[in-house]
């Protein structure tokens, strides 16, 4: 049998077929199987459509996960770290707590009794105690970095100016002669020099002889209690006339006692000794530092002091002969000889000193203002004179106290 079917056979076959009598239309027909589909529930094998807003659903999704992702870092930056930081100290305390455990079921395995734990007071006084210590550190890297800075500050400033004391010639006109004195003023430098600098800034600044011999220095030394004059040649100083000899002898003796200095040699080319105006050759001159108190000379355009040694006021005790002490060279300073009427007291009429004491190696003179209206003129005068008359004695350090105020003003004597 041929199983095979052509066109043919098939028409043949269906032509024999009884005919189908329906009277429904083709819309009829597609309505009814529409109808009936919608009532027959599908095959869990049958597809299912896919939902047209699932994609853009998880897109929009994925960009604000990105976007959660991305943003918060850069706003919050600084809290991470401070949460690292954190869960770190926290790491630490869990494990110190662990380890504490582990040794105190340790201790009661092998019978040791347990610590009593601390209260919450005593707890809290050590969080006060240990946020005590923070605040000093701090304090102390806030000083020393303060500290730090001020020194650098002043390491790139210019040098501080240093004040140096000049003399000049007072002259004092008599009845029948005419006197010259050498009488201090303190000057200013513009920077901080050495003992050797300022003695030689002194000398030439102070220089009134014709030549202006002080210039012909090249040298000043300092060994022990001498100062070393070193001149270009021996003959630096031949030139001096008698009068500008003595000159230059009262102001070796005014100038170097404040120094600190007892006696003054010549050099000349670094040997010894030089040709001293009409004494001939001369290595050495002594300086008295026996001088005690200093006077006040109220001139037409400044206030200039005298020693007392140049003045001719009394320096020595009279029942001892020996040099006046600190306090009583203060006492003296109180009052003038009565044939002084060129010069008056170094101490203001408006001031009185109540007490003068010597504690250790501070000179500490203490007074009282009767009258407010003194100038600060004076005043500054009379701590210069105090200054100035303490310079001679073994003393570091003087302290003018006012009573009443408590101010003090401090003076350094090395």
């Amino acid at each position: 049998m041929n199983n095979k079917w052509d066109e043919k056979e098939i028409e043949k076959t269906l032509s024999k077929l009884p005919p189908v009598k329906d009277h429904q239309s083709k819309d009829d027909l597609f309505q009814a199987i529409e109808n009936k589909s919608k009532k027959e529930l599908p095959s869990r094998y049958s597809p299912r459509k896919k939902r047209p807003w699932i994609f853009p659903s998880l897109a929009a999704a994925a960009a604000v996960f990105l976007l959660l992702l991305i943003v918060p870092p850069l706003f919050d930056n600084g809290d991470q770290q401070f949460s690292s930081d954190e869960a770190a100290e926290q790491n630490m305390m869990n494990t110190a707590l662990y380890n504490d455990n582990e040794e105190n079921e340790q201790n009661e395995e092998e019978g040791i009794p347990e610590e009593n734990p601390p209260d919450e007071e005593s707890a809290s006084n050590n969080s006060f105690d240990e946020s005590e210590e923070e605040t000093g550190e701090e304090a102390e890297e806030h000083n020393s970095s303060f500290e730090e800075n001020n020194e650098s500050d002043t390491s790139l400033d210019a040098e501080q100016p240093a004040s140096i004391y000049v003399a000049t010639i007072y002259t004092v006109e008599n009845e029948d002669s005419v006197s010259e004195y050498v009488v201090l003023e303190e000057s200013v430098l513009n920077s901080e020099v050495g003992i050797e600098e300022s003695v030689k800034h002194s000398l030439q600044e102070s220089d009134f002889t014709s030549g202006q011999y002080m210039d012909n220095l090249t040298d000043i030394s300092a060994e022990n209690d001498t100062v070393v004059l070193n001149f270009a040649d021996e003959s630096s100083l031949e030139s001096l006339t008698s009068s500008e000899s003595q000159f230059l002898n009262d102001l070796f003796q005014e100038l170097l006692a404040l120094y600190g200095f007892n006696q003054v040699s010549f050099e000349a080319e670094g040997e010894p000794g030089i040709i001293y105006g009409q004494h001939g050759e001369v290595e050495t001159i002594p300086v008295s530092s026996h001088n005690r108190g200093y006077y006040l000379i109220d001139g037409e355009e400044d206030f200039y002091l005298i020693s007392g040694i140049a003045a001719g006021e009394q320096i020595e005790d009279n029942e001892s002969g020996n040099p006046l002490t600190f306090e009583q060279t203060v006492e003296k300073m109180k009052t003038t000889s009565e044939d002084a009427d060129w010069y008056d007291s170094a101490i203001p009429q408006e001031v009185e000193i109540t007490s003068v004491r010597i504690p250790g190696d501070t000179a500490r003179v203490s007074y009282i203002l009767e009258d407010e209206e003194v100038s600060d003129e004076k005043l500054d005068a009379f701590f210069e004179a105090l200054k100035l008359s303490a310079a001679p004695f073994t003393l570091d350090t003087l302290e003018i106290i006012n009573e009443e105020t408590d101010e003090k003003v401090e003076f350094e004597l090395d």
